[in-house]
């Protein structure tokens, strides 16, 4: 299965590397999980995805 990885250059980070919709879609490309130093949102979600997720941080929605 494939995994998808991150370097995440920003520094400080102003941004998400993934989130819910992001994970839905490698999901669908048939990547098994993420690997990333960068931060990540939605993770109540991507949980209920049951995609696993290594992220470095997390970043809030402004939902």
């Amino acid at each position: 299965p494939g995994v998808v990885v991150f370097q995440d250059l920003d520094d400080p980070p102003v941004g998400a590397t993934f989130g819910e919709i992001m994970c839905s879609v490698y999901r669908a490309f048939g990547a098994a999980g993420l690997i990333t130093s960068g931060g990540g949102r939605d993770l109540a979600q991507v949980r209920a995805l049951g995609f696993p997720v290594f992220v470095g941080s997390t970043i809030c929605s402004l939902r």
